[in-house]
């Protein structure tokens, strides 16, 4: 069972995506009900107090979505502490340093890769909601 606790959050800045259920938007994303939420997003290089979808393996992330905002509403970005997130792979463990890999699912970190939290529950499945202790904004590359 995954859980999360009251961890630290950014809830002012903007979606620059729909991150809604996938029967209002069309659009089928990894989260819960084809949502955003519990996907892992970055700051917007070209729009001031925005955030986007990770799409990239290893990228320095933001935090991870809370809740599911359309495009220009305020999205809840905790950037620390224990929180949902969504498995992109079948081989999360306890433990297991995490990153980003595309569509914001997390994954294993690989060297080399920013890191965005570490597995506290495991998961076997691609889509499976785990729980990870999210290490903050801008979390450096691990040492190998």
């Amino acid at each position: 069972m995954a859980v999360q606790d009251p961890g630290m959050d950014i809830g002012y800045l903007q979606s620059s995506f729909d991150a809604r259920n996938a029967t209002i938007t069309g659009t089928t994303l990894p989260g819960p009900n084809g949502s955003a939420q519990f996907l892992a997003v970055q700051m917007s290089t070209v729009t001031d107090l925005t955030f986007n979808l990770s799409t990239a393996v290893g990228a320095a992330s933001l935090g991870i979505l809370q809740n599911k905002p359309s495009t220009g509403i305020a999205g809840d970005v905790r950037f620390m502490g224990i929180s949902k997130a969504v498995c992109g792979s079948t081989a999360i463990t306890v433990g297991d340093l995490l990153m980003t890999s595309t569509n914001g699912v997390l994954i294993t970190q690989t060297t080399g890769k920013n890191i965005v939290g570490k597995a506290l529950t495991g998961a076997t499945a691609v889509g499976q909601i785990f729980s990870a202790m999210i290490y903050g904004a801008g979390a450096p590359v691990a040492l190998p």
